[in-house]
């Protein structure tokens, strides 16, 4: 498809994202009601939360509320007004999934990554919820992949790339935890597979990640660490064959159920198995058409 019909299809989509919200997630559950609150009090009572209220976790929640404040005071406090700030991470998200396709794959491959990405089942509620940095998670692991793999593809030794990527390494964890296994995969190739990060770049990307990272670690040393406390006591269990096999024939196929979001999944229409079906085998051509590339 030629390039002047990129615009298109980001109209067709804005429209079709615009008709959901103000449709059938036009509705706030208990979690997004919480961050609504949240903003109004960081307006009205100079508020300044850091985690969800009344628990030791949830920094994304906090930086949901945060941005939540743009609409509040534009718009009013609403449902709606809540959901733009999800749905505008999500749009930043689909701006740098196209920039990351088009990167690495041309622009016939961009267009096509925009499509499929925004009309994907699994994100028909995901893209306006307001959960406590779920919304943010696509948008920081596409900007880690993309800074990453620019890195490798040009000039190491340039200082403000490796702070790029440290600040949004940093945004990713202040956001949420479950970047961690992205930032474990990365480190790891970094250092046994790549291994064309030089020097500097240990000292500039811990720096990049200190500034995003700054509110809790002040929270941290001042309250005996209580956040870091949490996350451990929730412990580890090990991983089995079965686990995997469950994740891929039972976890994921629920996602691409209409409503997966809080309803639980007793069994999957066979609709839902061929759309799984077909963005697996596209995962799996994906990765190969990036082995050939490499």
């Amino acid at each position: 498809m030629p390039r002047r019909y990129t615009l298109l299809i980001l109209l067709l989509i804005g429209l079709l994202h615009t008709t959901v919200l103000f449709t059938s997630q036009r509705y706030t559950d208990g979690d997004e009601s919480v961050i609504g609150i949240m903003t109004q009090h960081i307006l009205t009572r100079n508020a300044h939360p850091l985690f969800f209220y009344g628990q030791a976790y949830g920094t994304g929640a906090a930086l949901e509320s945060y941005l939540a404040i743009i609409p509040f005071r534009l718009f009013g406090a609403s449902s709606i007004a809540l959901k733009v700030v999800a749905l505008s991470l999500f749009w930043a998200a689909l701006v740098m999934a196209y920039t990351t396709a088009r990167f690495y794959l041309g622009e016939q491959a961009a267009q096509w990554t925009v499509i499929l990405f925004s009309v994907a089942t699994p994100l028909i509620e995901w893209r306006t919820k307001m959960r406590g940095g779920y919304a943010g998670i696509p948008l920081f692991t596409l900007m880690i992949l993309f800074l990453y793999g620019y890195i490798l593809e040009s000039d190491q030794k340039v200082w403000w790339k490796y702070l790029l990527l440290g600040l949004a390494i940093g945004g990713a964890l202040f956001n949420s935890t479950l970047h961690l296994s992205l930032l474990v995969a990365i480190f790891v190739h970094s250092l046994f597979v790549s291994q064309r990060f030089y020097r500097l770049s240990a000292f500039v990307i811990p720096l990049g990640m200190i500034l995003p990272l700054a509110p809790l670690i002040m929270h941290e040393l001042s309250t005996n660490y209580t956040h870091i406390h949490y996350l451990l006591s929730l412990g580890t269990t090990s991983l089995a064959m079965e686990d995997v096999c469950n994740v891929i024939l039972r976890y994921l196929p629920c996602f691409f159920v209409g409503r997966n979001v809080d309803a639980p999944v007793s069994s999957i229409p066979m609709l839902e198995w061929v759309e799984y079906g077909l963005y697996a085998l596209l995962f799996i051509w994906t990765l190969d058409k990036i082995h050939q590339l490499g």
